[in-house]
């Protein structure tokens, strides 16, 4: 601005142009042309995404450009003035319209009486309307927290004949965007469809996990192992089924608490959420098996052991000492594993394969199982072993020999292992299917 502009000057210029001007008219001498626009898009910022009612909210500004041929002076006959400013309402402005806004569909800028439009003394003009801009989003939630979304902000002139607008850029400008605290800005496009005057303004976002793994995934995976350490509380206690009731009812209170932070949807159903019911459903599993192992142990003798509870209980001990080192085992019993067969009985060198009777008074009373007994060269089926003050002709074969109190120690320690593992066997699926489905 020269110093020889005056407030009378600019009073004068602005009588001057809107004088006879309309803001009805198209600004341009040939009525039958359309109207060149340029266009720009400045993304300021993701103000907030709503999974149900699937909508994103941004903050944006656009940038047109266009020659107005009624707004043109010599700067000379106004003390040198070349840029005027004037308010929005009282000139011409394109009518650029957000299509899949999910509000009324109006005119960007249209309730905004404070924008101003640059004017240079040829009648070029710049026009900057904006603000937050709300449109109709598809919604993919099957890999939630990990997911990734594509929204399009569709733009069109509405009367494409009237006016042509030409986008200055394929990109979007980001000089000024600020990155949400939800929401990771993966890439932008700017589409352009010029023959209908369509423009597709593409933004792909992730979203930030960090918040969901530390406040939900992290406490629900904790707290179902917490629910197994009940397999190790003593059964005398009494504490076991109060304690099995209480870690089901929290954990379906905590997921009723989560339920808030949950995407709200059904098309598709977040993979998450599976995971959370599964979890739910293998903790009242727990608490059903405490419960069994109880009743079993309380039985008693009032009931014999059936063949197949027997056999559990055998194939569980078994199982257990092949993982073990070898154990102190009495002379006179072979107890043969996968891997050995321990020999200590003592054979006849003139009568064959005898088996010859020792007294086990001195040995240490236990009972153990024989996962492979083997007399007189014939191998019998597995069996409980009772070694006491008897001799090597005691042991007993079938459900003789196993009380409800072992079957109830092999429950307990067989469900130990397979809840933990079906625990860790869950959260490491369900993390490689949505964190590599989330990346592509």
């Amino acid at each position: 601005m020269h110093l020889a502009q005056r407030v009378e000057d600019a009073r004068a210029l602005n009588s001057a142009l809107l004088a006879n001007y309309s803001r009805n008219v198209k600004p341009k001498l040939n009525q039958t042309e359309p109207l060149q626009v340029f266009l720009e898009f400045q993304l300021l910022g993701i103000i907030e995404f709503d999974e149900v009612l699937e909508k994103l909210s941004v903050i944006a500004v656009t940038f047109l450009y266009w020659r107005d041929e009624l707004m043109t002076w010599n700067p000379e006959d106004y003390g040198g003035l070349d840029v005027f400013y004037i308010e929005s309402q009282k000139v011409w402005t394109p009518n650029l319209v957000l299509v899949n806004t999910v509000k009324d569909i109006k005119k960007i800028g249209f309730d905004d009486d404070w924008l101003m439009v640059k004017y240079l003394h040829n009648g070029s003009a710049r026009y900057l309307p904006g603000g937050i801009l709300s449109a109709k989003c598809d919604v993919d939630m099957t890999f939630f927290p990990w997911d990734k979304h594509v929204c399009p902000l569709q733009f069109s002139t509405w009367d494409y004949e009237y006016m042509k607008i030409t986008p200055i850029s394929d990109q979007l400008f980001l000089e000024f965007y600020k990155p949400s605290g939800t929401w990771n800005l993966v890439s932008t496009d700017f589409e352009p469809i010029v023959e209908f005057q369509l423009f597709y303004v593409n933004l792909t976002f992730s979203r930030k996990p960090l918040f969901m793994v530390v406040n939900v995934i992290l406490p629900i995976v904790l707290m179902a192992l917490i629910s197994t350490v009940v397999f190790y509380i003593p059964i005398d206690s009494g504490e076991r089924i109060s304690y099995s009731i209480t870690m089901l009812l929290a954990i379906g209170v905590f997921l009723t608490l989560v339920g808030d932070n949950l995407p709200k949807t059904s098309n598709p159903m977040p993979l998450f959420s599976y995971y959370l019911l599964s979890m739910l459903l293998l903790n009242a599993c727990i608490a059903i098996t405490n419960i069994l192992s109880v009743k079993c142990f309380y039985i008693g003798n009032k009931q014999r052991v059936g063949n197949h509870w027997a056999r559990f209980s055998r194939w569980v001990v078994c199982m257990e000492r092949n993982n073990q080192p070898e154990r102190y085992v009495p002379s006179g019993i072979n107890y043969a594993t996968k891997n050995s067969i321990i020999n200590e009985t003592t054979r006849d060198q003139t009568m064959g394969s005898a088996l010859t009777k020792r007294n086990l008074t001195n040995a240490t009373p236990h009972v153990d199982v024989d996962c492979h007994i083997e007399m007189n060269g014939t191998v019998l089926k597995p069996g409980i072993v009772q070694n006491n003050t008897d001799t090597v002709d005691d042991f007993t074969t079938d459900q003789d020999g196993v009380t409800w109190h072992d079957v109830s120690v092999a429950i307990d320690k067989f469900s130990l292992i397979v809840s933990i593992m079906l625990i860790l066997i869950l959260t490491i699926v369900f993390f490689l299917i949505i964190c590599i489905g989330g990346t592509k």
